[in-house]
């Protein structure tokens, strides 16, 4: 008996150890779970319970998840994981300062846009209110100019009037119709001057407000900047035991991370190709669509 015993455990024994040299990462999977499959190869992982202050369904998370362990599978052309809500290996969201200081920064750069909206359409209003009293003092002056002509004129008829032989009181009387039409048409032409003024200092105040507007704006601005200093830090970590991931922009952000996390998981380092899933950084990579590259695969034909 306990022979038979001694050698089942050797035959466990060596079963551990191949996996252990064919498949590194099924240790992950710990004791239990590799006594209850020993025949899988396949990385079990469960997902944790999600900060809702992320905003995100513990099943939408299964999702990309299950997303992210595709990428791999679909270029290697084998089943490499299987969620498994016993597992040992967990997946989970971690919230701090950076997701907290992420969602801040979107909030007020949001607030940021629809200022700086705010004060583009302010601002194009002024540059067609400054055309309009461009056109309106372009016609007043054009009418001055005509009421001068009529001026003069009505001078030069009234001098040649005074030195005729015709009869002065119907002359008189003509003049003194037109003196009035020119005094009718002065008056008009003074009140849309004055009219025309109120309308400068309108512009002249809205202008005023308007730079106001983009002064604080350029200060907001520039307060943000401050306030919001690009970060060095890792988005997510394998750290042995569990996948931890702190901050994302979107969920094709969170999905490229993780499927990076998987890749330490199955025992991968990184490369240095920029648009690799494995670079160390989440910078040129196109995260929609993802398709792992060739920098990828060598990892895992090497490891």
């Amino acid at each position: 008996m306990a022979k038979i015993i001694l050698l089942i455990l050797i035959s466990i024994l060596g079963v551990f150890i191949y996996q252990n040299i064919q498949h590194p990462h099924v240790r992950l999977n710990g004791v239990a779970d590799r006594l209850s499959h020993p025949f899988d190869t396949r990385l079990r992982y469960r997902i944790a319970p999600v900060d809702p202050r992320f905003e995100l369904s513990q099943e939408e998370l299964l999702k990309l998840t299950q997303e992210a362990t595709a990428m791999w599978e679909k270029a290697l052309q084998q089943s490499l994981f299987v969620y498994d809500p016993d597992a040992a290996l967990e997946v989970k969201l971690v919230y701090d300062d950076r997701q907290h200081e992420f969602k801040l920064s979107q909030t007020e750069e949001q607030r940021l846009l629809a200022r700086q909206a705010e004060w583009q359409t302010k601002n194009q209003e002024l540059v067609e209110l400054e055309q309009q009293l461009l056109d309106q003092q372009n016609f007043l002056s054009l009418k001055q100019q005509r009421i001068d002509q009529e001026v003069e004129a009505f001078q030069r008829d009234a001098q040649a009037i005074m030195q005729s032989q015709k009869d002065p009181i119907q002359q008189k009387n003509i003049l003194q119709q037109r003196q009035q039409l020119l005094r009718q048409n002065m008056q008009e032409l003074g009140q849309e001057v004055n009219q025309f003024n109120l309308k400068i200092d309108e512009l002249n105040k809205k202008i005023e407000h308007t730079n106001t507007l983009r002064d604080q704006l350029e200060h907001e601005v520039k307060k943000f900047h401050q306030r919001f200093q690009p970060r060095l830090f890792d988005k997510g970590i394998f750290n042995g035991k569990a996948i931890e991931v702190y901050q994302f922009n979107q969920k094709d952000d969170l999905r490229i991370t993780l499927a990076h996390e998987f890749g330490h998981a199955l025992g991968l380092n990184h490369h240095d190709d920029p648009e690799g899933l494995m670079y160390p950084e989440l910078k040129a990579q196109k995260i929609e669509n993802f398709e792992l590259r060739a920098s990828d695969l060598s990892l895992w034909q090497k490891r």
